[in-house]
């Protein structure tokens, strides 16, 4: 995990800016944003989901309980 005085030294705004614009402005076919995948048992759950919003840039979540 990564602490706040961590984030914030590597952080630049006019990049994360940038970065969203063009991933929100990427082409959303269906096949660059499958469907979430969800996994259950005695013990939780894990749902992760995932993408790639174009160029080089790939995107992966996953949470857990």
């Amino acid at each position: 995990m990564l602490d706040d005085a961590t984030v914030r030294s590597v952080f630049d705004r006019r990049s994360a800016v940038g970065a969203l614009r063009a991933a929100y402005g990427a082409d959303a076919a269906v096949a660059r944003f499958p469907p979430r995948r969800m996994a259950r048992g005695d013990h939780g759950w894990l749902r992760t989901f995932g993408g790639v919003p174009g160029g080089d840039r790939r995107s992966e979540s996953t949470i857990r309980r």
